[in-house]
């Protein structure tokens, strides 16, 4: 790998915040976007976690349970006191 697909990985999982409360990485707001997931009405990781869960097992994908896990792990982080 050289330094620029390097640098571009590292772009793609920087975290933005994206609304009052919840931070996605460009790769997360891609699949979310390519599955129609309107994250930006969600006020909290928790409650666009809640939306995920919400959408039937036929439609959901594996890249969809792959963006909840990692939403779910970094509200975990940003929200437990150490």
């Amino acid at each position: 790998m050289n330094e620029n697909e390097f640098s571009s990985l590292v772009k793609q999982n920087e975290l933005k915040k994206v609304g009052k409360d919840i931070y996605l990485s460009q790769y997360q707001m891609d699949v979310l976007d390519k599955y129609h997931i309107p994250y930006g009405d969600a006020d909290s990781s928790k409650e666009l976690l809640f939306m995920l869960n919400e959408i039937p097992e036929d439609d959901y994908y594996d890249e969809l349970d792959n963006v909840a896990s990692q939403i779910a792990e970094i509200s975990y982080y940003k929200d437990t006191r150490k």
